[in-house]
């Protein structure tokens, strides 16, 4: 009685199995994983200064559209608040005296938006030297 319910399931997957084996067998590779440049009237490009608790700013204008550049901290508000019509706009930024966290670099011109994220750590080492 068992075998009789055994053998339809049996066949079953035996013809489920071939006529997935006839269907072809896609396969993707990604060898690029950043997601494509959306392309802007803008360019912008910030770096962190390896020494010391500032960064750099770069922005390439070739329309010379009025850009809106905000600088803002969660806690603390709007920083820098300024528009630009230059074509190249270079900036560095001492954070040296401002509290640690996480600051959003805004540059926009209508609709078109590049956001970038700073973060500040202080990271505070302690030695015990015994003589």
């Amino acid at each position: 009685m068992q075998t009789k319910r055994i053998i339809p399931m049996l066949l079953s997957l035996f013809i489920t199995s071939v006529l997935a084996a006839q269907n072809p067998v896609y396969t993707a590779t990604i060898n690029n994983t950043e997601l494509p440049e959306v392309s802007r009237s803008f360019q912008v490009k910030v770096a962190g200064d390896k020494t010391t608790s500032a960064f750099s700013l770069w922005i390439q204008n070739p329309d010379k559209k009025r850009l809106k550049l905000q600088i803002k901290h969660r806690a603390l508000g709007v920083l820098v608040d300024t528009t630009i019509y230059n074509e190249d706009f270079e900036r560095r930024y001492n954070m040296d005296m401002l509290d640690d966290g996480r600051y959003t670099v805004k540059v926009s011109c209508g609709k078109e938006r590049v956001i970038k994220e700073i973060e500040i750590n202080t990271i505070t080492t302690r030695n015990v030297v015994v003589r």
